[in-house]
């Protein structure tokens, strides 16, 4: 992989928004025709490649400190745990191996990440220091554990539990950070998945699919005061709340192609973000660094 620090001009790609600039947008999108990383903020005021290559990057997320992205990349049909660190400009494969290792999250502390993987067959969560590498299995044997999430007080892990022998049912649980204290948030005949925490903790936003569409919807920790987000006719995916709890990121699918939009945690205000006639999906957000002023866009 190739390190691409180039920032990118998007008046032309992207419409203004008046949703806050101090945050960059992250996601994944086929703009080199396979699927890299690029950032930029929702007023598109700064746009920029982070990687670029044969490969496939996704589900990026980034370190409580902004320096570092972690993400899945693929090569020649195997996932890794992919750590792309922007001041040393260096990449290193966290997790690697045959099969899947993947969907990775941060702690909010730095110091580890969660992530899964099919070493034992199916897909289930593991953890591991950030510089030791101790992998520590929390989930399986019976079931298919994914989405990994880690609480903002680094307490509990919120993922998505599924019956292998089902792809239509799928529930939203938590667990402490060490594996114990399982609990079900959600149940029916619906597939939840991708949860977000709020950043103070209080809610979580989610996907809930039926029949292969998805619309958004968030609740309490607990499992309870289920709202939906975000109601019309489209396939809304992929929650992401921004830093300041303000926004929230999502993919949307409409139109033979998928783009980023934002709205309030109340439903409210949804705007458009990207306009590209492909893929831009999976959003995650970090502060955006201060650019020369050479390097924004007028």
């Amino acid at each position: 992989m190739r390190f691409r620090p180039v920032v990118l001009l998007a008046v032309l790609l992207l419409p203004s928004c008046k949703a806050r600039s101090d945050y960059e947008i992250t996601f994944s999108t086929d703009r080199d025709e396979s699927l890299d990383l690029f950032g930029m903020t929702p007023d598109s005021s700064y746009f920029r490649a982070y990687t670029g290559d044969d490969g496939t990057e996704y589900g990026v997320r980034w370190s409580p400190d902004g320096t570092t992205l972690l993400y899945t990349g693929w090569r020649g049909g195997n996932a890794d745990v992919v750590a792309f660190n922007l001041e040393r400009g260096n990449i290193r494969r966290l997790v690697q191996g045959p099969g899947y290792d993947g969907s990775p999250d941060w702690s909010p502390d730095g110091r580890h990440i969660v992530f899964v993987s099919d070493r034992d067959g199916e897909r289930h969560l593991y953890r591991t220091p950030v510089d030791s590498l101790d992998i520590v299995q929390l989930t399986g044997p019976a079931t298919v554990d994914t989405s990994p999430r880690w609480s903002p007080d680094g307490d509990l892990i919120v993922f998505t539990r599924s019956d292998p022998e089902s792809t239509e049912q799928g529930a939203i649980m938590t667990m402490k950070a060490d594996g114990s204290e399982v609990r079900k948030l959600t149940s029916g005949d619906t597939f939840d998945s991708l949860a977000d925490w709020s950043p103070d903790g209080g809610r979580i936003a989610f996907h809930r699919c039926v029949d292969g569409a998805c619309t958004l919807w968030t609740m309490r920790p607990d499992g309870t005061d289920e709202r939906q987000l975000v109601d019309d006719e489209y396939d809304n995916r992929w929650p992401a709340w921004s830093p300041d709890g303000e926004w929230i990121a999502y993919t949307s699918a409409r139109d033979d192609q998928t783009d980023i939009y934002v709205v309030r945690p109340d439903g409210s205000d949804m705007r458009r973000v990207t306009r590209w006639p492909g893929r831009d999906e999976a959003a995650s957000w970090r502060p955006v660094p201060r650019l020369p002023e050479t390097e924004r866009t007028p």
